[in-house]
C-alpha cells in the first residue's frame, strides 16, 4: 500500500487541523511505548517510530517523571501535575520517612496512563506509594488502602494527596502505614 503524504492526505481531510505541543509530546510517548509488553528491568527494547528505530531503556521513563530515583521508590499520584501546596505537603511526609525527590520517581497518574503497562517492571521500584486513583494494570494489586501488599514489590495505596492534606484521621492512617513501609519506629 501506497504511503500518504501530506498533499495526498489533503484530499481526504477538509477542515484544519491543530496539533497542541503538549498533546504532540504525549502522542509521541504512546507511540513511543506502544506494543512494549515484554520489557523487563534495565531492557533496552527496539521500537519502530517514525520508520526509525529507537531504543527504550529506564532512562526513558524517568524522563517523563520528577525525581532521581536513587532509592528505587515510585510515588503515584492522581491527575498529571500537583499544585504546589500538595508537593510541599508530600515533601514533608517523604521526608518524615528520610526520603527526598532525589530519592523517588514521582508520576503523575495522567503520565503512567500513557505509558506502557510494563513501565512499572522497567523501572524496577522497591516500592511504590499510589496517592488516588488511577486506571493502570497495577491498581490490580490494591487489596486495601493503607495497606501494603507485596507482588513483587511493596505496594501501598492511599487516599488522593488533597484529601490526606485536609484530613488529620486519614494523615494518621497514611503515618502508620509509612512507618510500616520505611521500618520506622517513633
Amino acid at each position: 500500500m501506497d504511503e500518504l503524504n501530506l498533499s495526498s492526505l489533503s484530499l481526504f481531510i477538509t477542515e484544519e487541523m491543530v496539533i497542541i505541543p503538549e498533546e504532540l509530546q504525549k502522542i509521541s510517548l504512546s507511540q513511543k511505548f506502544k506494543n512494549n509488553d515484554a520489557l523487563i528491568p534495565h531492557q533496552k527494547e527496539l521500537v519502530q517510530e517514525n520508520g526509525n528505530v529507537a531504543e527504550i531503556q529506564i532512562e526513558d521513563i524517568l524522563a517523563q517523571v520528577k525525581g532521581q530515583f536513587q532509592k528505587g521508590i515510585v510515588v503515584i499520584h492522581e491527575g498529571h501535575e500537583l499544585e504546589s501546596s500538595l508537593q510541599e505537603f508530600l515533601l514533608k511526609i517523604l521526608g518524615a520517612v528520610n526520603c527526598s525527590l532525589k530519592d523517588i520517581a514521582l508520576i503523575g497518574a495522567d503520565n503512567i496512563e500513557n505509558m506502557p503497562e510494563s513501565c512499572i517492571d522497567v523501572l524496577n521500584p522497591n516500592k511504590i506509594i499510589v496517592f488516588g486513583l488511577i486506571h493502570h494494570p497495577i491498581f490490580e494489586h490494591k487489596k486495601s488502602k493503607y495497606i501494603i501488599t507485596q507482588p513483587s514489590f511493596e505496594i501501598l495505596f492511599a487516599d488522593d494527596l488533597k484529601d490526606i492534606s485536609e484530613n488529620v484521621a486519614l494523615k494518621k492512617q497514611l503515618w502508620t502505614s509509612l512507618q510500616s513501609l520505611f521500618q520506622i519506629n517513633k
